[in-house]
Order: structure tokens, then sequence, then C-alpha cells
């Protein structure tokens, strides 16, 4: 039991268990950790005890230990007849991962507009001990972190779309947060992710949140509690009124898209684009260094790997690629193309309408906008079209019919 406004829920679900029979109940979790004796006393016997603390190493114990006596004996249980010692800390959380098959209405679950969401757990515990806050009481200021193999493996194992990250304070070790970022990526996993850290770790550890930007973070909890030193002191945030709000700006910089060009041979070229886009970008109001970015002409393997990285494919209009398109359809990248008049603007539309996709051929040039911002956006749209693009690019790369096609015009002629 978490939220404290759940006790008279959760009192009313303890008495209604109690009435169908003998039932042994017992309640845990952080709110009720901190008012055992009062929930136990309004419970009036509907609830055998309570566990305070963290219940992975008590639970089971307590189970066995069902008809002694002498429950409150135990590290952390409390009954209406005393407590038992300190409650004991779980040491390494790849012990116990998540029992996800139990979850029977897990589908029901969502936060905002993350619906539905899974929870997972990265690290746990706190070092800091703001005043406002009890995790720093519950975990006695320890913190620990889940194993880059088992973080992965638990996301790998989660049928959502999204995840709710429950670590307290998200990447306050950066390299560990690098270190799950390439589990993830190594093993495929696309997500929505929402977390929640402090406004001095993302300043501090900037790079690690835009790169789980790449990965799916959608929404981010940013605990700002104060807009003055004097109430950020009496709070015991060690943090200042200015980071905050640098925190703030990062925040928003980390929402952005960003739009990767080729630098070609021709440098005039390259730079006549470059100029043309910041005019457009200028007369917006927008800042065109935090949207565009230039790179050299790639290598094959670093070519792919960008591709295999990026969220979407913008097919230019009235040139169509046919190289990049097939490259694209290759590393499951969707793409958005305008058909055009004449077959040097049909190469993409060709290859999508091939393989059963004329819905990312744009009707028109608002229609190519408002395709490129949903496939950007939604991830479940995205991921759905890129698990179709992997189901029927055999069409392509496996069609004889075309080489047939060729050879009878080269005999006959």
């Amino acid at each position: 039991m978490n939220y404290l406004a759940n006790v008279p829920e959760v009192l009313d679900l303890a008495k209604a268990t109690k009435q169908g029979g003998e039932r042994f109940v017992f309640a845990g979790g952080h709110s009720v950790s901190f008012i055992a004796r009062e929930f136990l006393e309004h419970a009036r016997g509907a609830v055998d005890c309570v566990v305070r603390g963290e219940g992975e190493v008590i639970a089971p114990r307590l189970l066995e230990a069902i008809g002694d006596p002498r429950l409150e004996t135990l590290p952390g249980v409390v009954t209406r007849h005393g407590a038992g010692p300190t409650p004991a800390l779980l040491d390494d959380l790849d012990r116990f991962p998540p029992a996800r098959d139990l979850g029977r209405r897990r589908h029901k679950y969502f936060i905002g507009v993350l619906d539905p969401c899974a929870s997972a757990e990265l690290t746990r515990g706190c070092p800091w001990d703001c005043s406002f806050c009890s995790a720093w009481t519950f975990y006695g200021r320890s913190y620990r972190k889940a194993s880059p193999e088992a973080a992965g493996e638990d996301l790998a194992r989660i049928a959502e779309p999204n995840v709710f990250l429950v670590d307290d304070v998200a990447f306050i070790h950066p390299e560990h947060g690098f270190a799950i970022g390439r589990e993830i990526e190594r093993r495929g996993i696309r997500k929505e992710y929402y977390l929640e850290t402090r406004c001095d770790v993302l300043i501090r550890n900037e790079e690690v949140f835009a790169y789980w930007r790449r990965l799916g973070l959608h929404y981010m909890f940013l605990g700002v509690e104060a807009l003055d030193a004097e109430g950020l002191r009496q709070l015991r945030k060690r943090a200042t009124p200015n980071e905050n709000f640098r925190a703030l700006e990062i925040a928003r910089r980390l929402g952005r898209c960003r739009f990767i060009f080729f630098t070609h041979w021709l440098s005039g070229l390259s730079e006549k684009l470059r100029r043309r886009l910041e005019s457009v970008f200028g007369r917006s109001g927008l800042a065109f260094g935090d949207f565009v970015t230039f790179i050299p002409w790639q290598d094959q393997p670093r070519f792919f790997g960008l591709m295999q990285r990026a969220d979407v494919y913008l097919d230019t209009i009235g040139f169509s690629g046919f190289n990049t398109a097939l490259q694209a359809v290759e590393c499951g990248l969707p793409i958005v193309t305008r058909e055009g008049r004449f077959m040097r603007g049909r190469f993409a539309s060709a290859i999508l309408k091939r393989m059963g996709l004329a819905e990312l051929v744009a009707q028109s040039e608002e229609d190519y906008v408002a395709l490129a911002v949903r496939l950007a956006r939604d991830i479940q749209y995205r991921e759905h079209v890129r698990s179709r693009i992997a189901a029927s690019r055999q069409v392509l790369f496996e069609d004889l019919a075309p080489i047939r096609a060729l050879e009878d015009l080269l005999v006959k002629t």
C-alpha cells in the first residue's frame, strides 16, 4: 500500500476478505510502513500484520511462520502485540525479477497518456535526505542498482508499449544508464518511457538523458519544489534556483527532434542548402542549430547504424531516392514520401506500394508533414510500420520476376 489515500479502500477489502473464511491478511508497502500501528488499529482484526520496508526478504519467512503466535519477532513485522527488529534490505536487485506473468490485469494500468503502461525498476533508494521526502528514511539512504543484463532482460519481457521507470532518482550514475541503454539497443527493445529525477542530476548527466530520449524517453518528472534559494535550503534540496531553471531548459531541449543531412562532396551545394534551411527556420522563430545537423558522408556500417537509430526517413519531394529507400527498408526504417509526376519522383512510392505500404505515400505536402510528425511522435504506430516493413520486404529482395523479364529482353534482342 503506497498511498495514504487508499487506506480506507484497503481496509474495506481486508474486512471483506476475512468474511469469506479464515484468511491470513498482511499489508506492506511504502506508506503503510510509516503508519503500521495506526493501520492495524483501524483494521480491527481484519489485518493480521504489517510488513515494514522491503518485502522480498521477509515475505517468504512470514508465510512460513503463519500460525506462529510470535510473528512480531520477525524483522520488519508489526502486529497488534508488538514489532520486530529493523527490516532487512535486499542486497541484490537481480535476485527477484518481477513475476509479470501474475499480473492478469496489467493492461489496466496507465500513467498520463501512456496507456497501457508497465513499471520497471533499474535502481532502488536515494542518497539524499530532503525534508519533504520519506524515501531516504524508508531505504536508509541506500542506493542499489540492478545489473544492466538483468534490467535489459526484464524490459524485454514487458508486453506493454509504455514503461514507467519507478526509480526514485533516475540516472544518478550515468554509466549505469548508458549500460542499460546499450542492453536495450542490443535486444531491439522499443518502448516509451516515463521517469523521475532531480534537476541537478539532469544537468550533471544531460548526455545520458539525451541518449534515453533516442531510446524512447517520452515524459520526465523533475523535482523543483521551490523557486527561491531559502525554500530549497529549508527542504535540504542542496540545489540552486539557477540549476532548476537550467534543468527545465534542458528538458525542453530534449523534447525536440533533429534532422540529419549529409555534406555533399561539392561543399558549395551543402552550404547553399544550409543557408536556405537557416532562413526558413529563422522566419519560423526556431533556432536552426537546435534542430539540424550536417554530418560528413558515412561509410556503409556507420550509415546503416544511423538509419537503424533514426525514427523516420524523409524522402525528398520531386527527386525521390531509390538506393536510399531500399537501404531504409533493409534497416526497417519507416519512409515518408510524396509521389511525383515523373519517374524521378516515384521511386520510393513504387517501393512502398509494392510492399503494401501505400499509406506512407502522402497525397499532398500537408499530408507529408502530418505523416512525418505522426511517425516521429507515435511510437506504437512507428513500431507497427517497422514490423510491417520487416514482414513484407522479401517481396523486394526475393522477387525474381524483374530478373526473368530482363533475361527475356536480352535474349530477344
